[in-house]
């Protein structure tokens, strides 16, 4: 018997330890269970409120209206004019007062990760609308709703629920979307009518993405670049004529990016298993590298740094990569690259990382961290923010958090001196990017677009 007891014992003394180095284990990882957790946090879309409330809103008469029509386009794609994040229009008033900044106006939006883009006085988003996706113009100035443009279809999984993923691009007088389910639409600014579209998933090698078609358009001259699950293409703007379709393997989540490599304008692409180089004036694979991501989950856009490197970053355990790209020696049309250096200590999930200077800035699993770009060395790690956002204006950071909250913080190596913060979005949950445009910061969730004004006082 007393063998017994102590074999009982041993067992129960088993057990327990067990069960404690798992609790210990879930509360060391929980920021990266938090993906499977946040989504309780979002409510099911009320489409009945939703259409009480634009009800109530006057609708405009006439696009483009109030002295800001006249202000240049300058944020017309997703993350601004060069996909980086970057605002550099002029000063912002970023000494933020108790309560926060003057707020403009504020609509209601049905479900979408989409972000804004701003033109000609209107700011143009996606969202879901029942059984529709949908492309809303609301007034600069104004918030009024000016235009919609609608569409049969409904992206829906149960992690990431409803609602279109990508944000739309401006090109002149022309607006260009991308729906959840590969449906490729170019309506006009002014009015929302339709001028051509293309369905992505046709004739692909994929139905769709495990999680919806979610990469945004890219604008570069006349020629927009759009991923489906299973290539990127080029068409013209004006016409929607296919230019060249390239790769034919499953894409990521990630959207391409432009910019200078190896003395060339390069458009680059994340497949689920590699980081592709391509012409954008043909679609020619210049070069690759592999890169492949839990499941494909590859989200967050690359950093181009001139004249020959490309950092990669990415969650699930991922972390970041800095890759120099190697033209051949022997004057053959060949290009092969090496690892600068990796590092688990930048594991953007769902933000966008930016670079500001010599150093670059992102969200690690929810924790703001700041890493050298030459070795990858973290500066400092601090602040928990949730699955948030990143903006850069000058040397400072705009970091919203998943609940809605904005924290303007100074971006420098030494560490984040944090000037103020303020309650950006009222409920839901925020993973859309931010936007800046004219001086004027937009946040949007699942629920409302939100307007604040961050210019700098005429007297100043």
């Amino acid at each position: 018997m007393p063998d017994r007891r102590k074999s009982l014992l041993s067992r129960l003394w088993f057990w327990l330890t067990l069960v404690l180095v798992a609790a210990i284990c879930f509360a060391l990882s929980i920021k990266g269970v938090r993906y499977t957790l946040w989504h309780v946090k979002r409510s099911d879309p009320d489409y009945d409120a939703l259409d009480e409330q634009r009800s109530a809103e006057p609708v405009a008469k006439a696009a483009g209206t109030g002295a800001s029509a006249e202000v240049a386009p300058t944020w017309t794609q997703y993350r601004g004019p060069h996909g980086t994040g970057v605002y550099d229009e002029g000063p912002l008033a970023l000494d933020v007062p108790d309560g926060g900044p003057p707020l403009l106006w504020r609509a209601a939006v049905g479900p979408a990760y989409s972000s804004v883009v701003v033109a000609r006085g209107l700011v143009i988003t996606m969202e879901q609308y029942r059984e529709e996706e949908a492309l809303l113009a609301f007034g600069e100035d104004s918030g009024e709703l000016v235009w919609k443009h609608t569409w049969p279809a409904r992206f829906y999984d149960m992690l990431s629920k409803e609602g279109p993923r990508a944000t739309p691009a401006i090109a002149g007088e022309r607006v260009i979307s991308l729906g959840a389910t590969g449906e490729l639409r170019c309506v006009a600014l002014a009015t929302g009518e339709l001028l051509w579209r293309r369905d992505l998933l046709e004739g692909g090698t994929y139905e769709n993405l495990y999680y919806g078609t979610s990469a945004s358009p890219r604008l570069l001259g006349d020629v927009v670049f759009a991923m489906g699950p299973s290539s990127v293409s080029a068409f013209d703007v004006a016409t929607g004529e296919p230019r060249w379709s390239a790769l034919s393997e499953q894409m990521a989540y990630a959207t391409p990016q432009l910019g200078e490599l190896l003395g060339q304008t390069t458009l680059v692409v994340e497949t689920a298993v590699r980081v592709v180089g391509l012409d954008p004036a043909t679609g020619r694979e210049l070069w690759s590298f592999p890169w492949e991501v839990s499941n494909g989950l590859s989200i967050t856009q690359p950093i181009l740094l001139a004249p020959d490197r490309v950092l990669v970053s990415a969650g699930y355990g991922k972390g970041a990569q800095l890759m120099r790209l190697v033209p051949a020696e022997n004057g053959e049309d060949s290009v092969t690259s090496e690892v600068v250096w990796r590092s688990a200590r930048l594991k953007t999930r769902f933000n966008e990382p930016v670079l500001v200077g010599e150093h670059v800035y992102g969200l690690d699993e929810g924790t703001l961290v700041c890493l050298a770009v030459r070795d990858g060395r973290r500066a400092w790690k601090e602040g928990d923010y949730g699955y948030g956002q990143l903006l850069t204006a000058g040397e400072h950071l705009l970091v919203v958090d998943e609940d809605g909250g904005v924290h303007v913080l100074t971006a420098d190596p030494e560490g984040p001196t944090e000037l103020g913060s303020f309650d950006g979005l009222d409920g839901g949950v925020t993973l859309n990017v931010p936007a800046l445009a004219h001086g004027r910061l937009y946040l949007r969730s699942e629920k409302e677009l939100v307007v604040y004004d961050l210019r700098v006082p005429a007297s100043n």
